[in-house]
């Protein structure tokens, strides 16, 4: 279910945003997560991936989330301590971000946790604040990453 948020120039309303993609991931609401990121996105995974940062569409991005997450039995994404600097019609959310990923039918544990500092830059276009930019940075992780590599 899409939410009306982001409409606006509150800070609520690019906080709303952030907040609506990890519930989106763990409610596996591809069209929410989709209809939040910019037509064009860069993600940047590598410090706890590694990799290259990457440029897709708004689709592309949408279906690498679903291909990494649908095949786990559960995740658990929160977005906690948001902060969002405003610069016109961009905006800069930094959050802590904690995620725990779960599948069951993998060797060595079932689960994955970390958490991370995010940033997350927002822009605003035809009325509303969307996704384009997603920086994540590591600060622990514990149990098996296997969990999601097996997931591709």
């Amino acid at each position: 279910m899409l939410r009306s948020s982001g409409t606006d120039g509150t800070v609520s309303s690019r906080q709303d945003a952030v907040h609506q993609l990890v519930r989106g991931f763990d409610r596996r609401d591809w069209q929410t997560v989709e209809h939040l990121l910019a037509d064009t996105v860069v993600s940047d995974y590598t410090a706890m991936l590694g990799g290259e940062p990457q440029s897709r569409t708004a689709g592309e991005r949408t279906r690498h989330y679903q291909e990494q997450l649908d095949p786990l039995d559960a995740t658990m994404h929160a977005a906690t301590t948001l902060l969002v600097d405003l610069d016109g019609d961009r905006a800069t959310a930094s959050v802590n971000i904690l995620t725990w990923l779960r599948r069951e039918a993998t060797q060595d544990g079932p689960l994955w946790s970390n958490g991370s500092a995010g940033e997350i830059e927002l822009t605003r276009t035809e009325g509303r604040w969307r996704i384009a930019r997603i920086t994540v940075r590591p600060a622990w992780a514990e149990g098996n990453r296997g969990v999601l590599e097996s997931a591709h």
